[in-house]
């Protein structure tokens, strides 16, 4: 008996484990909000889910094939070991 409830144990984990390591879909891990501060300067906020992060060197906006300029807020340094092993780096 004990070692079935180590078997269901083991196969609860390892389902557990998976659901973990399943990524949200980018439109559901950052929804962003735009708000037109003047006719040349709008403001971007993204509402981010939890465990998420957004890296400011990967965000960007363009407009009709033209960068648009950004200004961020001061960020918050983390720590983030899976983004640096899923580049391989």
């Amino acid at each position: 008996m004990q070692r079935f409830l180590s078997f269901i144990f083991l196969i609860f984990i390892s389902f557990s484990s998976q659901a973990q390591t399943e990524l949200l879909a980018p439109d559901k891990a950052f929804i962003p909000s735009l708000i037109a501060l003047d006719p040349h300067t709008f403001a971007a906020d993204f509402t981010v889910a939890p465990q998420y992060y957004l890296y400011r060197d990967r965000i960007s906006f363009s407009a009709n094939g033209h960068d648009i300029e950004t200004v961020f807020p001061k960020g918050e340094m983390k720590d983030d070991p899976s983004f640096w092993s899923s580049r391989g780096i």
